[in-house]
Parts: C-alpha cells; structure tokens; sequence
C-alpha cells in the first residue's frame, strides 16, 4: 500500500501552507506528511530563524554532557550492556 500523497493532494494543500507556518518549523516524519523514499536532514536552523531560539549546547557539547551524566548515574553499575549486535554491525562495514 503506498501512503505517500498523490500531487494532486499535494497541490490542493500547498496554497494554504502559509497557513500552517508551524508545520515547515517540524521535521516531516508523518507518513501522510513525509515521503519515506526521501532523505531527511535534521536540523535546528529553521527554528532558530522563526523563533529566535538558541539550543544552550552545541552538538558536541550535549553528547559530552550527556555522557557525563550518564558515567556519574548508577546505570554503569546497575544496567547491563550488551553491544554483541552493535558489534555485529561494525564488523559488516568494517574493511
């Protein structure tokens, strides 16, 4: 079954998409929105430009952080970790 919006759908919807400013904010991912066939990007600029906002960490900085909290918790110690598939998958792409 394929769920993607015919252009004609798309047609009638885009002369009011101004309408709808919050929706070119969000990242598509709605199947009756998104077409799965096609590449996403995620990013915040968009957002940035319409609402002014600044994320309080770069990229980098909220996986160190996140990281950090993490190694400072209790889950180490308590949650068992297992990466065997994770490590499957490596050793597919691996050279």
């Amino acid at each position: 079954m394929d769920i993607r919006p015919t252009d004609a759908a798309v047609d009638r919807v885009i002369p009011h998409a101004h309408k709808f400013a919050l929706t070119n904010i969000l990242q598509r991912l709605q199947p009756n929105v998104h077409r799965w066939d096609a590449d996403v990007v995620f990013s915040v600029e968009a957002l940035k430009a319409a609402t002014g906002w600044a994320p309080q960490f770069t990229f980098d900085q909220a996986v160190e952080h996140t990281y950090d909290w993490w190694r400072n918790s209790d889950f180490p110690d308590t949650v068992e970790q297992d990466f065997g598939f994770e490590d499957e998958i490596l050793a597919m792409i691996r050279p």
